[in-house]
């Protein structure tokens, strides 16, 4: 039989960066589940529409298609959960979050203390479009969609990233307690009966005592199934 037979057609991880999405793509594929993971698939260029406000190149993508889970980018980028509900009303949605210091935390070793992947998608989702139009203008920018580099710093902006981060959270919460109560599976990476909670609001059956963890390197340090 099918393990994933029982699980919902679509579902759309919101989940900001640094919150298990690694871990939960590597679970979604341990239970048989068609997972797209924005880094791992950057030839979709999903981003890039979003940005441009091509939703229906992302929607009508082959890669979105093809996947039943998909996380990271555009899916937790502002507001983009309103349209994912309202072009797939029958979906489940899954938002995992962490204590904001220590999410910040991560932000900042994940590169040296900077902004990492795309300077503008950044800026826009963390709230510092003026900051980032004003370096642009000013030249100290670059403008590539794919610019890398030490570009926008997070060092001692704390306050700012976890009210971003809290508003993210809390708007993506209230929104589906008025609209879709049942839609929405709410999980703390800190609680240790997180998989197996996900396991029953995606129809999957977790044996007792599964771990599932994949750190910055993107290695399964800790999977077990008892």
């Amino acid at each position: 039989m099918d393990i994933a037979a029982s699980a919902p057609a679509r579902v759309f991880c919101l989940s900001m960066p640094r919150n298990g999405i690694a871990s939960l793509g590597r679970f979604c594929r341990d239970f048989g589940l068609r997972t797209a993971l924005a880094p791992a698939h950057r030839e979709h260029r999903w981003t890039e529409a979003w940005l441009g406000g091509d939703f229906d190149a992302i929607f009508a993508s082959k890669q979105f298609a093809d996947a039943q889970v998909v996380a990271g980018a555009p899916w937790w980028l502002p507001e983009f959960y309103k349209v994912a509900f309202q072009r797939h009303p029958t979906a489940r949605f899954v938002l995992l979050t962490r204590e904001p210091s220590a999410w910040f935390a991560s932000m900042l070793a994940q590169a040296d203390g900077y902004a990492s992947g795309d300077s503008r998608v950044h800026a826009k989702a963390f709230r510092r479009e003026l900051e980032f139009l004003r370096g642009l203008h000013a030249g100290e920018l670059d403008d590539r969609l794919d610019a890398r580099g030490r570009q926008l710093s997070l060092h001692g902006r704390a306050a700012h990233y976890s009210e971003v981060y809290r508003l993210h959270n809390s708007e993506v919460m209230d929104f589906f307690g008025r609209h879709a109560p049942d839609a929405l599976h709410w999980g703390e990476l800190e609680d240790p009966s997180l998989w197996r909670r996900l396991g029953r609001f995606l129809g999957l059956e977790v044996p007792f005592g599964y771990r599932c963890h994949v750190n910055a390197t993107g290695a399964a340090v800790a999977l077990t199934g008892t």
